[in-house]
């Protein structure tokens, strides 16, 4: 079973005959560079909590952050991120309208909510 923060896989994904995921892609060759997120909430205190998390895992670089989902939009615009992490409640811009923007602008873009 994956920790809180890893990655949600089954047996069927693992790499090996212990079922643990070892950092495969999905096209089973490894990923050399980190998975590269956009953190997207209104609170900065959460936001700043989330990156140092994150900022743990070596396969993993937050790149950007941002309070609304306008900015949210820009800064995936911008910087083109593998994952956006976004909250769905936020002021000028939810995450879901902000979702259907982001896919416009970073299409490859995976977003969790």
């Amino acid at each position: 079973m994956a920790d809180t923060f890893g990655p949600v896989r089954d047996a069927n994904d693992s790499d090996d005959d212990t079922g643990a995921y070892t950092g495969a892609d999905v096209d089973g060759a490894s990923r050399k560079e980190p998975i590269r997120v956009l953190v997207v909430d209104d609170h900065a205190l959460f936001r700043r909590g989330l990156e140092i998390v994150l900022a743990q895992e070596e396969d993993i670089q937050v790149i950007g952050e941002a309070g609304d989902g306008s900015e949210a939009v820009d800064k995936a615009a911008d910087l083109l991120p593998d994952i956006v992490l976004m909250d769905v409640r936020m002021p000028k811009r939810g995450g879901i309208e902000a979702c259907t923007a982001i896919k416009e602008v970073a299409p490859s873009a995976k977003i969790i909510m």
